[in-house]
């Protein structure tokens, strides 16, 4: 989760345009065609709720491909996995991030956004593996050493492990500061209620201000840490891994590919008040 990384925010609009309608077709489907007033005005409801905001999309996206322009990957170690460029792959509107034992070490992906990012509101709809052994991870990230040679650490945790979920921040941790909550790091474990499948996908929405950050799962908020809120800026990130030291993550079988997932991710800038 942790390395070192800056970028430049860029932003990006799409226009698209609609093809005029025949008035004879319009006729001979009215009753196909007919629009419900209720969910016409939903949409209006939505669209001024981001114009209300101040906001726009600045960043969006589908995983078509893996566009190298926009994401970097990783090749280092991390726990007790070997990052590989090739097991992460991206068609069809799905990232996959892999994870599993070459035969000699475990190894696994991770992917990184080339843009960087400050408060803002961020959603990724992501799949976990469904079974122990794994972190698939969701987070934001940047990591510098200041003039007296400390290791500063700003974070944003989404951690998909097998039936749990962790959530943290981290603002200018250093690991001088130990690793129990407090001023510079604050986690938060989420368990779902019985039937909540974190193999199935889920949108994981991240809301970062500077007061705050809140975290929500399908629309529902399930953690607002308001202690050991990052400054920026911060890279976008995907990883799939694991590691013996963490007991809660367990062991991946050795036998088998395990699957992080994601159908897509966007994110706005947030405007402060």
């Amino acid at each position: 989760m942790r390395y070192h990384y800056l970028s430049i925010l860029a932003a990006t609009m799409l226009l698209a345009g609609c093809p005029a309608v025949d008035d004879d077709d319009v006729s001979d489907h009215a009753d196909d065609d007919a629009v419900d007033d209720d969910d016409a005005a939903d949409d209006d409801d939505a669209a001024d709720d981001d114009d209300s905001a101040g906001s726009q999309w600045t960043f969006d996206e589908p995983f078509d491909e893996l566009d190298l322009a926009r994401w970097e990957l990783a090749g280092w170690q991390l726990g007790d996995t070997q990052l590989v460029a090739d097991h992460a792959q991206a068609s069809d509107g799905e990232l996959r991030l892999s994870h599993d034992w070459s035969g000699e070490q475990w190894e696994g992906a991770e992917v990184g956004s080339r843009m960087a990012f400050h408060h803002g509101t961020w959603t990724a709809t992501v799949a976990g593996p469904g079974q122990p052994g794994t972190v698939c991870a969701f987070f934001f990230y940047h990591h510098e050493t200041n003039g007296q040679g400390e290791t500063l650490t700003n974070e944003i945790d989404f951690e998909i492990l097998d039936g749990r979920v962790l959530v943290g921040t981290y603002a200018q941790w250093q690991p001088e500061d130990g690793y129990e909550d407090g001023p510079t790091r604050q986690l938060v474990w989420w368990d779902p209620d019985p039937g909540f499948l974190l193999d199935e996908y889920h949108d994981y929405t991240v809301t970062w201000t500077e007061q705050d950050v809140a975290f929500a799962i399908d629309g529902d908020e399930i953690a607002r840490l308001d202690v050991a809120v990052p400054v920026g800026p911060v890279n976008l990130r995907f990883n799939h891994w694991t590691t013996s030291s963490w007991p809660d993550v367990g062991t991946p079988p050795q036998d088998e590919t395990l699957l992080c997932r994601v159908d897509r991710v966007r994110g706005r800038d947030y405007v402060e008040e």
